[in-house]
């Protein structure tokens, strides 16, 4: 189960995975099953798992606001419950959803994928002091590609190098990672309903870049700032020391969700201030018109 978010004026959402585990293989995704959630002992609300074994509704929280909610199922002969945090955020701050893989993390997918505990993936320089120093104005979620099996194993790590407590939004199944911009997109365009000013997304490739801009969010991607990229409106960055410099040029619009939808719905990024240090940016910015023949890179 996610953590679930408290926002003052705005319904939670709550999302839980249900799934057998196999002696072989991946686990395999219970559909058609109601999973029911609870503050204590009162009735959140209730939701049935997809193909995918994914149970997904927004309600109200009820009540006071708990330390923890918990979602229960049934299978067969089997009861489950499983237990995750409610995260209380202020309502006027910017939210920046973050990547793992080769964004925070130089993932070791044998480590990933066999290992109990993923010791072989290492944190990329420079972002746990930069996320840590920027969860003290903006929430942060991680949001990524990997299937939800993955969801412990992924906190773990999280935690193990020190980076800031925040919510764990992934993927349902291996399978989804066919097409990431979609899954990523889906992941997003929900929560942004629900989560007004997730305004920010930080990634490594193309694909995030598609996503976030296809839901209305400011896009910075780790790259070699000569990479191309055919996704408009997005800042490349070297690396976490420019995503640093970047949030410090700009913060008096970034931090302010009004401001910063402002620039994002007029297409104005190039408004924004790459950095002192421009060889760590590169910023492409087009004109809102999806003329083609106009189209010019601003570096």
């Amino acid at each position: 189960m996610e953590d679930v978010v408290y926002l003052p004026g705005e319904q939670s959402i709550f999302v839980a995975q249900l799934e057998k585990d196999l002696p072989v293989g991946l686990p395999d995704a219970l559909e058609g099953t109601t999973v029911t959630f609870w503050n204590g002992s009162q009735h959140i609300g209730s939701a049935t798992t997809d193909d995918e074994g994914r149970a997904q509704m927004v309600a109200d929280i009820g009540g006071a606001v708990p330390k923890y909610v918990k979602a229960r199922a049934r299978s067969g002969l089997q009861r489950v419950e499983v237990e995750q945090p409610v995260r209380r955020w202020e309502r006027s701050r910017v939210i920046i959803a973050v990547d793992v893989d080769h964004t925070i993390a130089e993932t070791d997918y044998e480590g990933v994928l066999i290992d109990d505990i993923d010791t072989k993936s290492k944190p990329i320089p420079g972002s746990i002091e930069v996320l840590n120093a920027m969860s003290r104005k903006y929430h942060l979620m991680y949001v990524t590609a990997r299937p939800i099996f993955l969801f412990d194993e992924t906190r773990q790590w999280l935690k193990m190098h020190g980076y800031p407590q925040a919510p764990l939004v992934m993927g349902p199944s291996a399978s989804a990672l066919v097409d990431q911009a979609e899954l990523k997109e889906n992941l997003l365009s929900w929560r942004r309903d629900h989560l007004p000013n997730l305004l920010i997304g930080i990634g490594d490739k193309e694909t995030d870049a598609e996503a976030y801009a296809a839901v209305g969010m400011l896009s910075l991607i780790l790259a070699p700032v000569e990479d191309e990229s055919d996704v408009n409106q997005v800042f490349i960055v070297k690396d976490w020391v420019g995503i640093e410099s970047f949030f410090n040029s700009n913060a008096g619009v970034l931090s302010d969700a009004g401001r910063l939808e402002n620039v994002i719905r007029r297409g104005a990024i190039d408004e924004l201030e790459a950095s002192e240090d421009r060889q760590r940016f590169r910023l492409r910015a087009v004109d809102v018109d999806d003329d083609k023949d106009d189209h010019k890179d601003d570096d």
